[in-house]
């Protein structure tokens, strides 16, 4: 009851700010209206309108019950000294030297650690990382790219682990900032680039062509290992139809706070899955997250500027108003039944108005040792370290 009374009440001693609640609660936790005790294992949630994706979302990383003796303990200070009732426990936060040290937890109600401790250590360079771990000095990493995969693929005491990711890279569309993008042929003629992209252009009023700033964030994540090759892919396509793109690469925090205020032509994102529900794509990154009634009529666009508790997922301020429609109701049914003709209609209306280029599907790739026995690769949290033992 704390854990959810600290998030959905701004008045709570221990809030943990608006920044946070607005990027995750909100989204996760948003339809909460009462949460009730109702024994010491047992408590009733109560929301304030049907929806369907709350199951799943209590499992996301925002919203797991934290220690009430902790809460109370710790304060807004919680995320650095973590309590939880996983097979490994918190240790230390060496901030310094960027590692996080956590030793078994001998008391876990699952399959208990077959290791004594695992550490968490940073090392930014995709190529050092793979060599680290070539040269025994990791047992297990990820953030692979094209290059350090290949390290990593050479090696004689190392291999690498790989699954279909549940991921999306895009590059989006800012309908708000760039006039040719609110033309759903342009928007089409890109995604098509080359084959059927110069009829469209033409068709659009933009046969000369025009010009673009795509913003790209530097360091390889999941959804797009290689993000400046792929710019540079697509600045070279486009320029065959007439097409300039200028390349604007930017470090990923000042990245996001760019794109978060839609100061960007069009850029790349991605994003991978909190829970493998629909939801958790279609509205979290194609729903602006402003009424229906609200988006002016005749457009499919609006102005992040002009309205308050807009969602910058949606990097394109796409506001499609039957795709919106659509994916509302979908959250309102508990029957997968009723809710996947819903999304198969949402996806219809996405391929139609096409507010992004989807590229990719990436694979989720680990380098582990030869050393390392029963590693799994998780589909969407981290992987069950407690199943993983060491061969030395």
């Amino acid at each position: 009851v704390a854990t959810y009374e600290r998030f959905t009440n701004p008045d709570h001693e221990y809030y943990p700010g608006d920044d946070y609640v607005s990027a995750y609660g909100s989204y996760s936790l948003g339809t909460i209206d009462s949460v009730e005790k109702q024994g010491d294992y047992e408590l009733e949630i109560t929301l304030a309108q049907p929806y369907a994706p709350m199951i799943p979302n209590l499992a996301m990383f925002c919203s797991r019950v934290h220690s009430q003796a902790a809460i109370e303990e710790y304060g807004t200070d919680l995320a650095e000294n973590p309590v939880g009732t996983g097979p490994f426990q918190f240790e230390n936060w060496d901030q310094g030297n960027e590692r996080i040290r956590l030793s078994a937890n001998d008391d876990y109600w699952g399959e208990v650690p077959k290791v004594d401790e695992v550490v968490f250590t940073v090392v930014g360079e995709n190529n050092s990382r793979a060599q680290t771990l070539d040269s025994g000095g990791a047992d297990i990493i990820d953030g692979l790219g094209a290059g350090s995969s290949k390290i990593v693929e050479n090696s004689s005491n190392a291999e690498l682990v790989s699954m279909p990711g549940i991921n999306v890279g895009y590059m989006a569309f800012n309908m708000s900032r760039f006039e040719p993008f609110q033309t759903k042929e342009v928007r089409q003629a890109i995604n098509y680039a080359i084959d059927q992209a110069q009829s469209l252009l033409e068709e659009a009023g933009y046969g000369d062509g025009f010009e673009f700033e795509l913003a790209t964030f530097q360091n390889p994540r999941t959804y797009n290992p290689s993000p400046i090759q792929a710019a540079q892919t697509v600045k070279s396509n486009l320029n065959e139809v007439g097409i300039t793109v200028n390349i604007n690469q930017q470090p990923f925090d000042p990245f996001l706070n760019y794109t978060d205020n839609y100061k960007h032509d069009a850029c790349f994102l991605g994003w991978m899955t909190d829970n493998a529900d629909p939801d958790n794509f279609y509205y979290a990154l194609l729903h602006p997250g402003v009424d229906v009634e609200d988006v002016p009529e005749g457009q499919d666009w609006i102005n992040p500027d002009e309205h308050d508790g807009v969602n910058t997922l949606d990097a394109a301020a796409w506001a499609n108003t039957e795709f919106m429609q659509v994916v509302e109701e979908a959250q309102t049914s508990y029957e997968t039944g009723d809710r996947e003709p819903k999304y198969q209609q949402a996806a219809e209306i996405f391929h139609e108005e096409v507010p992004w280029v989807a590229m990719d599907h990436a694979k989720e790739l680990r380098g582990v040792g030869n050393h390392v026995e029963g590693f799994k690769i998780a589909p969407i949290a981290g992987p069950f370290l407690n199943l993983v033992s060491l061969n030395e």
